[in-house]
């Protein structure tokens, strides 16, 4: 519609009306809302309306993308911890009940018996320092020690054995093939108990695998400065 005042024509404004009868706008999506008239704003400010007419439930679910993500521990973190500590007690109550039991058949005797009983020791001072330090040296320190209980552990699987066949060829010299092998395994001395070392071993690999501590000491490396 045009009015005219004197010579100059003025031409009112008119407004489009949607199919459901709301402003128009030019927000791309086919939704209208209303203070979206003016079809020359710019794309920009129809996605601000967009986002300000976001529903509420979606709007506090948002909020948690503005907390740090250290400080939102996840179900997988969480039960990370949980199998980490339960490794961890695992492995202080096995290396207390195998030293005992080396204390009790005074596995003593000889220079190689006293090797796992020192080991023990050790460990278990180690895991004391790692429970009031909980640094990467401590975890460094405990995987090289539970590397040692493995090697360990094959050593005395082989000692046994080596022991108990030069005890049935002493009482047995004839014998010999798989009834020899047989006598041997089932010989005075267990021959598979050393293997406990390594599963304690195994264990405290476990433990240390990715511990939260080696992490930091990486990231602590690679941030420059």
């Amino acid at each position: 519609m045009i009015r005219g005042v004197g010579a100059v024509p003025i031409v009112a404004p008119t407004l489009r009306r949607g199919t459901q009868g709301t402003d128009s706008c030019r927000c791309g999506d086919g939704r209208c809302y209303p203070g979206t008239s003016d079809p020359d704003l710019p794309q920009r400010s129809d996605a601000r309306r967009h986002h300000l007419r976001k529903p509420a439930i979606s709007i506090v679910g948002d909020l948690s993308l503005l907390m740090p993500t250290d400080a939102i521990p996840s179900r997988a973190q969480t039960t990370l911890a949980l199998l980490r500590g339960a490794l961890v007690v695992i492995l202080t109550f096995g290396l207390v009940g195998v030293l005992a039991e080396l204390f009790l058949l005074e596995h003593t005797e000889e220079a190689w018996q006293r090797l796992p009983v020192f080991m023990l020791i050790a460990s278990l001072v180690i895991l004391a320092w790692h429970a009031v330090d909980r640094g990467p040296l401590s975890v460094q320190v405990l995987r090289v020690v539970m590397a040692l209980f493995i090697i360990t552990g094959v050593i005395g699987v082989g000692l046994h054995l080596k022991g108990n066949l030069d005890f049935e060829l002493e009482m047995q010299p004839s014998a010999s093939g798989f009834g020899l092998f047989w006598e041997t395994l089932r010989g005075a001395t267990p021959t598979l108990a050393p293997g406990t070392m390594v599963l304690l071993g195994l264990i405290g690999l476990a433990y240390t695998f990715r511990h939260p501590a080696l992490r930091q000491r990486d990231a602590t490396r690679s941030t420059p400065g």
